[in-house]
């Protein structure tokens, strides 16, 4: 794809569907080698309301001087970013995390352990990326049927992925072909630096995949841009394959921001941790400072 506007992406890719609403979702995905914990997910968003936010992100990004935004980078205030400095890379992830709160549906990422995944096992668990994929692209029809059920869904992914020309495949065909027909709308992919909302599931998945790390490494303190971006509309889907097989299991946090047993359990299994580590500590890693749920801004 070119680095056109979204709006006119969407006017090529959706024109005339008939549906009674369009929704456009938006997927990227956060790993390093140094961790087994592998995030795809990001944004569900109404068309008007993507337009909007496309709009919006750009402008701030002019109002920063920068061409994009990188959560790793901002976070970290290194590359493009260096010149805005603390303060200013501190600022401009605020200031994203509002839009995102202004303009989403829902959120919804899916994490999974990728030493799990490979090694020729069969069909979908051969590969961490198009299973989380998947997972996160049921989740937001999950989501759809529930609340907007006469809508149609397109989706955006992140194009640098290895293995995304097959994922690719499979959403079009066996994912495409279980739903009704139209309902799945055009699936199209892009580099994330061209596309703003791509670079808003950027932001999502890596702070996801960060506070999963430090959950699993026993740090007692989510990051609070953590608990300001999921304090509503966003699901944390937690996935666990047994290697070698087809089969697999998963949960859902509604709550992602507040402590949960049974994701902690679930964690322990995921990620093969002793008997030593939670959920008995769970309580302890919120209770360890005051904290009250974020509110939402809609």
């Amino acid at each position: 794809m070119s680095t056109a506007s979204l709006g006119y992406l969407l006017d090529a890719l959706l024109p005339g569907s008939g549906w009674l609403m369009l929704y456009a979702a938006y997927i990227d995905e956060s790993y390093t080698d140094e961790f087994p914990v592998f995030a795809v997910g990001g944004y569900l968003v109404r068309e008007d309301k993507a337009r909007d936010m496309d709009a919006e992100w750009r402008a701030t990004l002019a109002k920063y001087r920068v061409p994009y935004f990188h959560m790793a980078d901002v976070n970290a205030c290194k590359g493009i970013f260096e010149q805005l400095g603390d303060e200013g890379c501190d600022q401009l992830a605020r200031e994203m995390i509002g839009l995102i709160k202004k303009y989403i549906s829902v959120g919804w990422v899916t994490v999974g352990n990728v030493q799990l995944f490979g090694s020729g096992m069969p069909d979908l668990n051969d590969d961490a990326y198009t299973y989380c994929l998947l997972q996160t692209c049921v989740g937001f029809l999950i989501w759809l049927n529930k609340n907007d059920p006469d809508s149609q869904v397109m989706y955006f992914f992140e194009s640098g992925h290895p293995t995304c020309g097959s994922a690719w495949e499979i959403l079009n065909t066996k994912f495409r072909e279980a739903q009704p027909k139209g309902r799945i709308g055009p699936i199209a992919s892009d580099a994330k630096i061209n596309q703003p909302l791509l670079q808003a599931a950027d932001l999502v998945t890596w702070q996801v995949a960060k506070f999963v790390k430090g959950r699993i490494r026993g740090n007692p303190r989510p990051r609070r841009d953590y608990l300001a971006l999921v304090g509503d509309r966003h699901v944390v889907q937690y996935a666990n394959v047994k290697k070698g097989t087809n089969l697999a299991a998963s949960i859902g946090d509604l709550s992602p921001w507040g402590p949960n047993i049974e994701r902690d359990i679930f964690l322990r299994s995921m990620f093969g941790l002793p008997d030593s580590w939670g959920p008995q500590n769970t309580m302890t890693m919120f209770l360890s400072y005051r904290f009250d749920p974020p509110k939402s801004s809609s």
